[in-house]
């Protein structure tokens, strides 16, 4: 009815739906400005695979511009259990795009997409990533519309609402035209932008093992905002290259300080309290958090890991792990736990299955399938493991060296040593 023009219809059915996406509209309908804009680019759905949101983002974007791309190339290219930042804008660049990345706001949304310029928003949970396109924008309505490859309709949320709630990472936005469009860039002022510059090279630097360059970044980012989360987020990387602890636990109690209950910033200072604190300190740390509003079925894993080292508390960990299994029933981390559970209970049977599911679920996880192969070698399936880690070799030989590790250790367990050479060679 709104998009229609019908608004009286649509103020009056928009609190029937009971939400609060349609509150507000019903709030926006009864005092609607008489002056408003609802813009909308044409770019098409393109459906991701698993774990591919950002493959399938760019090869949205890449067909706008009149450039083809082929999804499941791009995935072979830059996708392996996931995608980093810094690989979707090598890839832009690479392919014959400016890349400019940013943080989102409404006045950057307006002005890209008044240009003629879609970009990719990245949204961030506590061990999640998800890109997806904004194509427009309703001032009326205050919200973006958004291209989610999840889903082939088109969305909308509120504008405020998502910006709010992505603060902690932005949000990202990264905006790529063809370099013979640079022109539809010029002008455009867009926040964070040359931060979020110097962060991607630091993350470049750092992949090419350049400690010094991404050291330099780093004091430039300083120079500019010492205490901004992209400054806190550097100095943390440079930290975990150095595997230095203290300094990794010092970045995360600062930026829980600036967004206190982050379920990522919370993650990081349990990882780093895995190294300098005690298992009673961790526990009650985490028994914190799942009783509190952080909790979520990443704790609640983290919680049973560390209750499952004590025997005695195996039935409160499987608890916990069956919770996280019924919200998060694809998160694989949760039955390679369980099956360790039950290993240890003697119900091996029912162990394997899990351990199966488990190196399914997580394809691109070494020790899930290490687990599989050591449980199938123990109830002499040796053979069918044996095929499960040869095919994720061939799968996934082009993108991580990983796989080939993992079955060249396997071979080299059975005493194989020629058939571990021949992976080598």
């Amino acid at each position: 009815a709104y998009q229609h023009g019908d608004h009286a219809t649509a103020a009056r059915l928009a609190p029937l739906a009971e939400h609060a996406y349609f509150n507000n509209m019903a709030e926006r309908l009864a005092d609607m400005p008489a002056e408003g804009k609802r813009s909308i680019l044409p770019v098409e759905a393109v459906r991701q695979h698993h774990q591919t949101c950002a493959p399938a983002t760019l090869t949205a974007l890449g067909r706008y511009w009149s450039k083809p791309v082929d999804h499941q190339e791009v995935v072979q290219e830059i996708c392996y259990g996931g995608t980093s930042a810094q690989k979707e804008r090598v890839w832009a660049e690479e392919h014959g795009f400016l890349a400019r990345e940013f943080r989102v706001t409404a006045e950057s949304t307006a002005a890209l997409i008044d240009r003629g310029v879609p970009f990719a928003l990245e949204t961030q949970g506590t061990d999640w990533g998800h890109l997806q396109t904004i194509v427009g924008y309703d001032t009326r309505m205050g919200t973006f519309l958004v291209r989610d490859p999840s889903n082939l309709m088109r969305g909308e949320c509120l504008a405020q609402g998502l910006l709010d709630a992505c603060q902690s990472s932005g949000p990202r936005g990264m905006a790529i035209v063809p370099r013979e469009q640079a022109h539809l860039l010029e002008g455009i002022e867009l926040s964070d932008e040359r931060l979020f510059d110097l962060s991607y090279r630091l993350r470049r630097a750092m992949e090419g093992h350049d400690r010094d360059g991404a050291q330099q970044l780093l004091n430039e980012m300083r120079a500019l905002e010492p205490n901004h989360w992209l400054t806190i987020d550097a100095r943390a990387r440079l930290a975990h290259y150095d595997t230095d602890s203290a300094t990794l636990l010092n970045c995360a109690e600062h930026l829980l300080r600036k967004f206190p209950d982050t379920g990522r910033f919370l993650v990081s200072k349990l990882n780093c309290l895995t190294d300098l604190a005690g298992r009673e300190d961790r526990l009650a740390f985490l028994k914190e958090i799942c009783d509190g509003p952080a909790s979520e079925p990443i704790f609640w894993q983290r919680y049973a890991g560390e209750l499952a080292d004590d025997a005695r508390e195996h039935g409160v960990a499987a608890s916990w792990l069956r919770r996280a299994i019924r919200a998060r029933p694809s998160d694989g981390a949760s039955y390679r736990m369980l099956a360790d559970i039950r290993w240890a209970q003697r119900l091996r049977e029912e162990a394997l299955d899990l351990y199966r599911f488990a190196a399914c679920l997580e394809e691109t996880n070494e020790e899930c399938s290490k687990a599989y192969f050591a449980a199938s070698r123990h109830l002499k399936q040796t053979d069918v493991a044996l095929s499960f880690l040869d095919d994720r070799f061939g799968r996934f030989a082009g993108r991580s060296s990983r796989p080939a590790l993992t079955l060249c250790w396997a071979y080299d367990e059975l005493d194989r040593i020629p058939e571990a050479f021949d992976v080598l060679d």
